[in-house]
């Protein structure tokens, strides 16, 4: 029996026009919320497209995956500037289904990455998590390769991957402890000695 309704494991971003009226189709996020489109041509939507197939194209693949779903959406955030009437938080919520704070932390996670990656210094293992990179981006510019490389010189040692706290320790272990930690130490310190 077929229908016209598509299915939760159907993704259609495809438009439809019939003899030049635009008609409403509807599209199926891999969360399962149904979108309404407008026939025409959307390069919004094709970027929402390219999002979710990379999405599921590469699964647990991060540092690859980030790479593809951080420069759309870049690219989406640029696109809507340019028109000046777009909202490119709305437009994350609306066509992506991702809260805008999330969307900024990938974003992050992708300039994290792709710093990395344009590095002279050879990285064999790339961050695997938005929250590794999250705790890398708060190492200096400068100082991220040698962060990193340190959080997985600690993680094989466990024989685990590194964790976010691993390389929080490991940001800490080269660049020392954020300013105002410093200024405390020297605090309790003059506490103590009294």
């Amino acid at each position: 029996m077929m229908t016209d309704q598509p299915s939760l494991s159907t993704i259609d971003y495809g438009y439809t026009a019939v003899s030049d009226s635009p008609i409403k189709t509807t599209a199926i996020t891999s969360a399962g919320t149904t979108i309404p489109r407008v026939a025409g041509h959307d390069p919004l939507g094709e970027l929402a497209e390219r999002i979710h197939k990379a999405n599921q194209r590469f699964g647990k693949a991060f540092a690859d995956w980030i790479s593809v779903v951080g420069e759309q959406l870049k690219q989406a955030r640029i696109s809507l500037a340019r028109k000046g009437s777009g909202n490119f938080e709305r437009w994350c919520s609306d066509e992506i289904g991702w809260s805008p704070q999330y969307v900024r932390k990938l974003i992050s996670a992708h300039e994290t990455i792709e710093r990395i990656r344009r590095t002279e210094t050879i990285v064999s293992v790339l961050p695997s998590s938005e929250s590794q990179c999250r705790e890398l981006a708060k190492a200096p510019e400068e100082l991220r390769v040698k962060a990193w490389q340190a959080a997985v010189a600690m993680a094989q040692e466990t024989g685990k991957p590194p964790s976010a706290n691993s390389v929080k320790q490991a940001v800490r272990n080269v660049s020392g402890p954020p300013r105002g930690e410093r200024s405390m130490d020297r605090y309790i310190d003059v506490y103590r000695c009294g």
